[in-house]
């Protein structure tokens, strides 16, 4: 009888979520294991559970077709023995490299001890698992163990376990031992030995010849009993931690490596003596047979990029011939085959009968002990004990009889929404009530209530502590988000929509409820600390590899000529994305180039293709292939006991979701765990800041987050201001004053509200809707003025239509337009229409008779509607559709529009009524955070230029005058103080020390007391040179001609060069005349000359982090310029004369041998040009510094001038 196995279940197998290490998603995986004949298989990715999100919802859309396979969900872990005394290990090592650290620097004390975890993108590294006690780092090493669930407990269990590996065991990789499998496994998790990373391949290595090469390794019985003693020691401890010898297997594997028989031989002897089981595995690194190459191209690729080396491409494997391992789901027959050739080099090592059993018994485990296993999806949010205050909780609970938690959680929201409507004062208002009512009943049907009570706590949580925006997407159309203060915008005041945020046939998913912060990442933090660490768990991303920079890689391995291929990169995305920009609806934030779509829309990808055909396949097949870990915008979960519903990872130190939910992948909300959006607004902490600085000119030293939110509230809130004082519009929006206003950055936005001359916070949101890529593409700026400006023209085809366009000028701006054109001319519920505006908006592309026919049968609808509600003709109505259709796909959001249309006006009404301690804010927010900024420009640079064109000037830093931060002038006007934050070297307490001893009225002050004592302690050396730097002594009046310092660098020599002379002085008993002692070292340094300007520019760089441009420019030689009539080259708009500084000049040739200078030219926003000097001769002639003005035309290469036609108008 031939032996030869029928069933094959794959129990060990990796996805690219094996980061670096194997390739193709987990439905890859399973759809090829589906068409070899097999119907299950597992996953069991390196240290984590990240890919059975995409394991679990693949297996339930084939069940959804009628196809039945069973995917199992595991892990293959990172294993040591014991954490507790690796952890000691690790502790004495990182303590060891503290000291040497410390001895070499002299610092004992100092320096801290490492606390490097990594985590987040595992690499594996085959080196440190696998092979010869080289590699027997206590510290590093680790040993693979393959570990699956029997069952939804266990697979609870394994979840545990892999969120204990990282919170308790990471150190670059997650860990854990003997002890965690004792308390999690609970006898429901079944565990086999692994590869030759294995625990129990450690031992059988551990006792080979080391002297022998690892890959000269083969099968012997050297130290067989010594070997076979150790084995059966450390499985007798598997079996004992996992609850018997049902739940420990041995595992083998077959492949071309001499280690791996060897390994295979004392398993089977082990088996043998001990009854233990033993199952055959693949190991499977990729979907596809034909796909080894692509997986030897990922891996060396990987590696390269974690170690910052570059990839050998004659290390590579030239055929399949030449692979140690074909590591593919394979069947049963492929399996055998594969033994059935290996085997005959290991003559007398294997029993046929014995191989068949181990692989058939796969099958067996798969479908007998394993049951059915799937994430528990049910909704994880946390307790209504942590979301409700205790006495409304106390209240619910007496009268909760018979009550489920939704009914619970719905009686508080009411509570909640009718308390909310009394505060805001709209209790008696019939409107109001009735709005409520409606969406409280759909909120009710729908089962929201405890996902609304949760971010109501959230916002209570961290409202207390920081501003909160008006509001963000869909849910400001919602009166209940306003009265949980979720918004701050009241949705009937300004015409908003709950039923493009909510309808009773949304039942599929959750409210996508986003809000903005002053502080994103301290908004977290106050969650965490409320929610607990554990519960507030940021949303993982996973980035793939992008088609630009695969495309330069591969080239590289092929050895293709770079820079043909670098030239082609640019010129691919820039086709695709000409092509992408007419599709309806088009969105630069989210289009991303596919190799489809390259291959389709850019001629020049198809050329590549086609000249270099051999690295086609390479592309496809690695073309967003995993590459890492990264993190979600602002995405949380908050659930609790979050180990029992989710593996957890880390990354940088902070907990992460195992599963993303963002563009590419939605997975978390499918098992049950809300994605709540903290998001971080720059323009928050700018009202913050400025409000305090209003209140300290006002006599309050130190404002508190309370008195700053009181003063927002009573001048600011939506509430409290009706945001149509004429002043503020008239002096921002009209007359293009635009210093920190959020939103308005670019000129064609300015000139547009220029032009159209807003009056109302609707007309601010029909701007903003109006200037984007869309709308711009189809001139809707331009129809919307002439429509403005001539009222009487715009023709409405039907009246109920000047309803819904009366705001808009009778254009379709805001995407509920379309939902109330349905609603009012065909008759269609508004709770209806959400799904309409989605069916024009989502049309399938790739099938255009589909599409054609999907749009034909809504326009029918549409007109058969129209005429049974309205009686309106087929003809108009069908107009109307045509018309709609073309704006639709660009309309926007007018519940984000508002909101944020209304944080643009407060940043208008502050630069209006408090222009000195706005604009003081902007530079502040502009010196840490990006501004404006969308390029490379200096985001202080712009902000002092925009402060400049509103007649502000900016000082110098002042040992009398500047506080913290940036500052109006105590006594002159228009006038901004840099602050001491700014600068290097002088911190937090130093300022102290330095605002508590004002005034200094001569430098001695600056040294010691009235008693001749000396005066500062934080205030020290290096904070008081940092000053003298900048020239921040001007209140003294001490420096310059005739004073009491020539100059600057004659200050810095006495009061610096002397300090610990003078500091000595003042601690005498006896001549300690500090006075005598300074006017002496005047005297001596009296002829020392000053610094020269490229010192002073350094100075500047390295002391306040951007260059003093007037140092460059001074004022005599702007004042000139402006006289003269010419803009810097920052504001060129097209040819003609510009000036700007040079920054570096060169002299070079073209390829017909013509001489040309290269210039790096830069001016007030700190932005590097290239400019092209044509028909140079002579030696360069150009200085760093040198302030030039040229006749300046551009292309897409740069800048270009004759050199006739440049001239030097200043220099250093």
């Amino acid at each position: 009888m031939t032996i030869k196995p029928r069933h094959f279940v794959g129990l060990h197998a990796h996805s690219n979520f094996s980061v670096g290490d194997a390739i193709g998603l987990p439905q890859e995986h399973i759809d090829f294991a589906l068409s070899n004949g097999m119907d299950s298989i597992a996953l069991t990715d390196h240290g984590s559970m990240n890919g059975i999100s995409h394991q679990q919802l693949h297996v339930k859309k084939l069940a959804g077709k009628g196809v039945n396979f069973k995917a199992i969900p595991g892990v293959e872990a990172y294993f040591i023995d014991s954490l507790s005394d690796w952890k000691v290990l690790l502790q004495d090592q990182k303590e060891t490299k503290r000291l040497e650290k410390a001895l070499a620097s002299g610092k004992t004390e100092e320096i801290a001890p490492e606390e490097t975890e990594d985590g987040g993108t595992i690499v594996e590294v085959e080196s440190e698992t696998k092979g010869t006690s080289k590699f027997s780092d206590p510290i590093t090493q680790r040993s693979h163990l393959v570990l699956l669930p029997k069952n939804n407990e266990g697979l609870k269990s394994l979840f545990r376990m892999v969120s204990e590996s990282y919170i308790s065991g990471l150190y670059r990789y997650p860990r854990m031992d003997f002890d965690i499998l004792r308390r999690h496994a609970n006898g429901n998790v079944i565990a086999s030995s692994a590869c030759l990373g294995g625990r129990l391949s450690r031992i059988v290595f551990n006792h080979q010849d080391q002297s022998v090469p690892w890959e000269d390794w083969t099968v012997n019985n050297s130290n067989l009993e010594v070997i076979q003693r150790e084995l059966k020691e450390v499985s007798d401890k598997f079996v004992e931690v996992l609850g018997g010898p049902e739940n420990f297997y041995l595992e083998l594997q077959f492949n071309n490596l001499g280690a791996q028989h060897l390994v295979n031989y004392h398993l089977m002897e082990l088996a043998k003596r001990t009854g233990l089981k033993m199952v055959v595995t693949v190991d499977s690194h990729y979907s596809r047979p034909e796909h080894w190459r692509e997986r030897e191209i990922y891996k060396a690729m990987a590696w390269a990029s974690k170690t910052k080396g570059t990839v050998d491409p004659s290390t590579l494997p030239e055929d399949v011939s030449q692979l140690k391992c074909q590591l593919y789901p394979k069947n049963a027959e492929q399996l055998w085959d594969t033994y059935l050739d290996l085997k005959k080099l290991y003559p007398g090592v294997y029993d046929d009968q014995t191989i068949c059993d181990a692989i058939e018994l796969t099958h067996d485990i798969a479908h007998n002990q394993i049951g059915s296993v799937s994430i528990d999806s049910k909704i994880k949010l946390p307790s209504l004990a942590r979301i409700v205050d205790k006495e409304p909780l106390e209240k619910l609970l007496e009268r909760s009889e018979g009550m489920s938690e939704d009914d619970l959680a719905f009686k508080e929201l009411v509570r909640l929404a009718i308390e909310g409507l009394r505060r805001v004062g709209k209790a008696k208002e019939q409107e109001y009530v009735v709005r409520l009512r409606r969406e409280l009943e759909t909120i009710k049907e729908l089962k929201f209530s405890k996902y609304f009570l949760t971010y109501h706590k959230i916002m209570k949580v961290v409202g207390d502590e920081m501003l909160i925006g008006n509001g963000r997407g869909s849910a400001a159309g919602s009166l209940l988000s306003y009265t949980l203060n979720l918004t701050q915008t009241d949705p009937i005041r300004f015409g908003l929509v709950f039923e493009r945020f909510l309808t009773k046939f949304k039942k599929n998913s959750f409210p996508d409820i986003d809000s903005d912060f002053s502080d994103r990442d301290r908004a977290v933090q106050l969650l965490i600390q409320f929610f607990g660490e554990e519960n507030v768990i940021p949303v993982s991303n996973f980035a793939q590899l992008q088609l630009r920079s695969l495309i330069k890689d591969v080239a590289r391995l092929y050895g293709l000529p770079f820079e043909k291929i670098n030239a082609a990169t640019g010129k691919i995305e820039a086709e695709a994305l000409a092509v992408a920009k007419q599709e309806p609806g088009f969105d630069r934030q989210v289009w991303v180039l596919t190799y489809e779509e390259a291959l389709k829309n850019s001629e020049t990808f198809r050329n590549l293709m086609e000249e270099f055909p051999e690295f086609q396949t390479t592309i496809k097949v690695l073309f967003k292939q995993m590459r890492g870990l990264s993190r979600h915008a602002g995405g949380v979960i908050i659930t609790e006991n979050s180990r029992e519903g989710m593996p957890l990872i880390k990354s940088g130190g902070d907990l992460q979701t195992p599963w993303p939910e963002g563009l590419n992948y939605r997975h978390l909300e499918e098992f049950g765990l809300l994605k709540f959006d903290i998001l971080g607004l720059g323009t928050l902490r700018m009202f913050e800041n400025c409000i305090r600085r209003i209140l300290i000119k006002q006599g309050n030293p130190n404002p508190s987050f309370a008195q700053i939110k009181a003063w927002f509230d009573t001048n600011l809130h939506p509430d409290s201001n009706p945001m149509t004082d004429e002043k503020v519009y008239k002096n921002v929006f009209w007359d293009s004053r635009y210093t920190g206003v959020f939103q308005f950055v670019q000129p064609n936005t300015q000139e547009f509200m220029r032009k159209m001359k807003p009056q109302s916070i609707l007309d601010i949101a029909v701007a903003t809707s109006i200037f984007r890529p869309g709308p711009l593409g189809a001139k809707v700026d331009q129809k919307f003025l002439r429509n403005r400006t001539n009222p009487e023209n715009v023709v409405y085809k039907h009246p109920l239509l000047k309803e819904v366009f009366a705001e808009t000028s009778g254009l379709l701006v805001f995407q509920e337009q379309l939902q109330m054109i349905y609603h009012k001319l065909a008759g269609v519920p508004l709770e209806e229409t959400d799904s309409i505006r989605k069916a024009f908006t989502k049309k399938d592309i790739s099938n255009k008779a589909k599409a054609q026919a999907d749009r034909d049968a809504l326009r029918d609808k549409f007109t058969e509607l129209c005429f049974a509600t309205n009686g309106i003709s087929k003809e108009i109505s069908g107009e109307v559709f045509d018309e709609m259709e073309k704006l639709v796909s660009y309309s926007f959001n007018k519940s984000h529009a508002v909101c944020y249309a209304i944080t643009s006006w407060q940043c208008a009404w502050f630069l209006t009524y408090y222009p000195d301690e706005w604009v003081a804010t902007y530079i502040d927010y502009c010196s840490t955070s990006k501004g404006k900024v969308t390029g490379k420009e200096d985001p202080k640079a712009i902000a002092l230029k925009e402060a400049k064109g509103l007649g502000y000037k900016l000082a110098k830093p002042d040992i009398n005058n500047s506080g913290f931060d940036i500052n109006p002038h105590p006594s002159l006007s228009k006038t901004l103080v840099p602050g001491f934050s700014g600068i290097a070297h002088v911190g937090k307490t130093a300022t102290q020390e330095i605002l508590r001893f004002r005034p200094y009225r001569t430098p001695l002050e600056l040294l010691v007391n009235s008693d001749g004592t000396w005066r500062h302690s934080k205030f020290n050396k290096s904070a008081l040179s940092a000053l003298i730097k900048l020239e921040a002594l001007g209140s003294l009046d001490c420096v310059g001609p005739g004073k009491l310092f020539q100059n600057y660098r004659q200050v810095h020599e006495v009061l610096i060069g002397q300090y610990d002379l003078l500091k000595r002085t003042s601690a005498r008993k006896k001549n300690n005349d500090v006075g005598k002692a300074l006017l002496d070292a005047i005297e001596a340094t009296k002829d020392i000359p000053d610094w020269t300007l490229a010192e002073k520019l350094e100075f500047s760089k390295e002391l306040a982090g951007s260059v003093d441009f007037e140092l460059i420019v001074p004022a005599d030689v702007r004042s000139k310029l402006d006289d003269l009539g010419f803009s810097s080259i920052d504001d060129w708009e097209e040819k003609g004369n510009y000036w700007a500084v040079v920054s570096s000049a060169e002299l070079a040739t073209t390829k017909t041998g013509k001489l040309y200078l290269k210039l790096k030219l830069f001016a007030e926003m700190n932005k590097e040009y290239t400019c092209f000097i044509w028909g140079w001769k002579g030696e360069v002639g150009l200085k760093p510094n040198d302030v030039v003005v040229a006749l300046l035309d551009r292309s897409e290469f740069g800048y270009s001038c004759f050199q006739n036609k440049i001239f030097v108008v200043g220099n250093s």
